[in-house]
């Protein structure tokens, strides 16, 4: 599901689970009219938060309630956080200092691939050192 449909569901979940169907209690607790809750909740006049979830979509983010466990999402922040660390000179030589003494210790293998040219030079040191055959070539 995108964010749209995440947070429409979410709204039935509370609505129901926490506030027993109560649009006007769970309009108080949120701080807004309890007409917009009946709007969201019966499906009228959203076209903004969809319009507002496709945004969201677009940019990777996820809609997490938090009864929700999440690996994805969890995940996907420590990947973008590592990445971001990374840029940091410090962080990047403490970083490689801890791959390189689990690498050594043989705790792990290390594969670094930086771009499609790198890869495509693995690939290429991969191929058998000769070409089978040609069938139809002249002996």
């Amino acid at each position: 599901m995108g964010f749209y449909e995440d947070f429409l569901h979410g709204l039935d979940r509370v609505l129901e689970d926490v506030y027993d169907g109560n649009r006007a209690d769970f309009a108080r607790a949120c701080g807004v009219d309890a007409q917009r809750i009946k709007q969201y909740h019966n499906r009228d006049r959203v076209q903004y938060v969809e319009k507002l979830g496709q945004v969201i979509d677009g940019m990777g983010a996820r809609l997490v309630f938090p009864d929700q466990d999440d690996s994805r999402g969890k995940r996907d922040f420590v990947r973008h956080a590592l990445e971001r660390m990374l840029e940091t000179p410090e962080f990047y030589e403490e970083f490689m200092e801890m791959v390189n003494a689990v690498v050594q210790q043989k705790m792990a293998t290390a594969f670094v691939i930086d771009s499609p040219r790198d890869e495509l030079r693995q690939k290429v040191a991969n191929l058998p050192d000769g070409f089978p055959e040609d069938e139809h070539s002249e002996s």
